[in-house]
């Protein structure tokens, strides 16, 4: 069995989604997760859940689930190919006319036709792709290959026997300009599974995870609040200092508010601007992350479970930063799924906690998760009020 990485070895995104599948392994009786839309990722999902917490599931989707995770990422890569598409063809940026729509319309324009060819340029009527929320449904391989090859055609890019955009760069909008450059005679799903399997377990988990989040879930049925307190509970560590201002309790989870500050020298020489660092999966024509924006950020507690044992899942639903002096502060917001029923005490922990770190990439300028600084373990234990009533 592979063993867990050592937490100074992996990204801070890593170990949430590490923390999510430990937590849906542990919720209360009864807790019912979302079915996933597509077979292939469902099929995916349930084995991951079936895993150990000390099983490290990208190990295990890079070697049993392979193929699948191989599957799952080049149909996500074709609907990826949909979507810029279709962004493509829009009306300019709202708020911009004349020379100015022109200007951005053609940089971005620019910049997708240097990754992806002629994708951009596709007339809608030859646009030779099923619909993308069909692209799941239909993840067959010889389906999947012949979508494929009908838009790599139609991209009319040089082949490339070994591109390594998603090498330098490990996201989807690199792995999609590397597929379109495959030589014909290569098949794109072996190439997948031979030369990007960590990507591919990346792009799999990172998906069916997302499928099943907190946000997801709240979505589907929006939360009505029951209880609001404010525990004021404050916490320290190293660099890092905070508080919690406020838990909202719903029918079918809660919400925990809270404020944090990070010691950084490099605060006040870099001008106060409000960020949302988060945001990861931009067009094109969106901003990069600025250069005045922190090195390193706090993204919450990863592990949340009760007096009772049981986990809970987590997302950060809301996250500001701004800096003063020699601290970023920062608010956040944890939506947390399901509601603590009968529970006395929440119990927040980080083992170890740690500041999230990305770089920006300089060809899709997306947000890529690297390993950032350890500060230490973190817990904080919030007592309930007596007079919650949520089940």
């Amino acid at each position: 069995m592979p063993a867990l990485r050592q937490p100074e070895e992996v990204s801070v995104r890593e170990r949430q989604q590490r923390e999510q599948l430990r937590a849906m392994r542990h919720l209360r009786p009864g807790t019912a997760l979302l079915h996933l839309e597509s077979p292939l990722a469902q099929s995916l999902f349930e084995a991951l859940l079936r895993l150990s917490d000390e099983h490290d599931p990208l190990s295990w989707l890079q070697q049993e689930g392979a193929s699948d995770a191989a599957l799952l990422t080049l149909s996500l890569t074709l609907d990826l190919a949909i979507e810029l598409h279709h962004t493509a063809r829009q009306l300019p940026p709202y708020g911009l006319f004349g020379e100015d729509a022109e200007r951005v319309v053609g940089e971005v324009r620019a910049e997708q036709m240097a990754l992806f060819g002629e994708l951009p340029l596709i007339p809608e009527h030859e646009f030779a792709l099923v619909p993308q929320t069909a692209s799941l449904e239909r993840a067959k391989g010889p389906a999947l290959l012949e979508s494929f090859a009908r838009l790599q055609a139609q991209c009319h890019l040089a082949p490339e026997v070994a591109p390594e955009r998603s090498v330098r760069e490990p996201d989807r909008q690199s792995l999609l300009a590397d597929l379109l450059r495959l030589p014909e005679a290569l098949n794109p799903l072996e190439w997948l599974q031979r030369e990007r399997s960590r990507l591919c377990a990346q792009e799999a988990l990172a998906y069916c995870l997302d499928q099943v989040s907190p946000l997801q879930i709240f979505r589907q049925e929006q939360p009505r609040t029951l209880l609001s307190f404010s525990p004021k509970r404050h916490f320290r560590l190293k660099q890092l200092s905070g508080q919690i201002s406020r838990v909202d309790l719903f029918e079918n989870g809660f919400a925990i508010h809270l404020t944090a500050r990070i010691y950084a020298q490099d605060a006040w020489h870099r001008r106060q601007q409000p960020l949302r660092p988060l945001e990861e999966n931009r067009s094109p024509s969106e901003p990069e992350l600025s250069p005045v924006s922190p090195l390193a950020w706090w993204e919450g507690f990863e592990r949340i479970t009760d007096n009772e044992g049981y986990h809970y899942l987590s997302q950060v639903a809301d996250y500001e930063i701004s800096n003063q002096l020699w601290w970023w502060r920062e608010r956040l917001t944890l939506l947390c799924y399901p509601a603590p029923g009968k529970a006395q005490e929440l119990i927040l922990q980080s083992e170890p906690a740690a500041l999230a770190m990305y770089r920006i990439g300089a060809l899709s300028r997306t947000l890529i998760p690297v390993p950032g600084p350890t500060l230490g373990p973190l817990t904080v234990v919030l007592r309930l009020p007596r007079s919650q009533t949520t089940s």
